[in-house]
Order: C-alpha cells, then sequence, then structure tokens
C-alpha cells in the first residue's frame, strides 16, 4: 500500500518508460541473434555487454541506446565473470527443473537475485573508481 501512495505522480504511476524498455528489448534481441547466427561468439558477446540495460532503464531517464552504451560499460572489465555467472545459472535451473518441473521458479529467483546483486556490485565498483582519491 506505501509503494503505491509514493508512486502516485512518480515513474511508478505508469508506463512511462515502457517504449524505450521495448526499443531496447527489440535492438538488443535482433543485434544478439545476429550476432549469435553469425558466430555465436559476437552474440554471447553483446548478450553480456547488454545484460544490465533493463536494470539501467529503469533506474534512469535514459534513452534506449544510452542505456545500452551504459550497461557496456558497466560490464567493461567484468565480462569474463558475467559469462561464468551465466554459466553457474544453468545447473541452477536445470536442478529446479529436475524438483518436479516447479523447483524452476526458486531457481529462476535465485539466479535473478545473483544477477541483480552482480549489478549493485558492478555500479558500486564503477563509483568507487569514479570517485576521487582521497
Amino acid at each position: 500500500h506505501q509503494l503505491f501512495e509514493h508512486a502516485r505522480g512518480a515513474r511508478l504511476s505508469g508506463f512511462d518508460r515502457f517504449w524505450v524498455a521495448f526499443a531496447a528489448q527489440t535492438v538488443r534481441i535482433v543485434l544478439i541473434l545476429l550476432g549469435l547466427v553469425l558466430l555465436i561468439v559476437p552474440g554471447i558477446i553483446l548478450a553480456i555487454m547488454w545484460r544490465f540495460t533493463p536494470a539501467v532503464i529503469g533506474e534512469t531517464d535514459l534513452g534506449f541506446w544510452a542505456a545500452m552504451q551504459r550497461s557496456a560499460a558497466l560490464t567493461r572489465g567484468h565480462r569474463w565473470g558475467i559469462f561464468l555467472l551465466g554459466l553457474a545459472f544453468i545447473p541452477v535451473l536445470l536442478l529446479g527443473l529436475l524438483c518436479f518441473v516447479v523447483g524452476i521458479l526458486p531457481a529462476a529467483v535465485v539466479c535473478s537475485m545473483a544477477a541483480a546483486l552482480a549489478y549493485r556490485f558492478l555500479q558500486e565498483e564503477k563509483r568507487r573508481a569514479a570517485a576521487p582519491a582521497a
């Protein structure tokens, strides 16, 4: 109830970011699929670079391309780690499937939370790197 009270007149009150998110998702999917079709590796790299685009859109007022660029900048220097995190999701999700398919729901939550924590970690690291040394 407090969330909706707080949201009156704020960004949560409507779909003000819908078209930006829609454009970003469409462009991401098309370019990642094109990269996968070409040689697989470019598609994987693009998927890793743009992994956090939806989070950037949700937290900022950036347009879709600027959000994709910010996601790419955020992942720079950490793409192997993000790739390995994605690989770690595979057995978690497979174990969830083995638990009578219902286990996929908590497994997906675990993976989503791990990705969200990775996003927060990268944000904090970039913030610290940008701060002047005291």
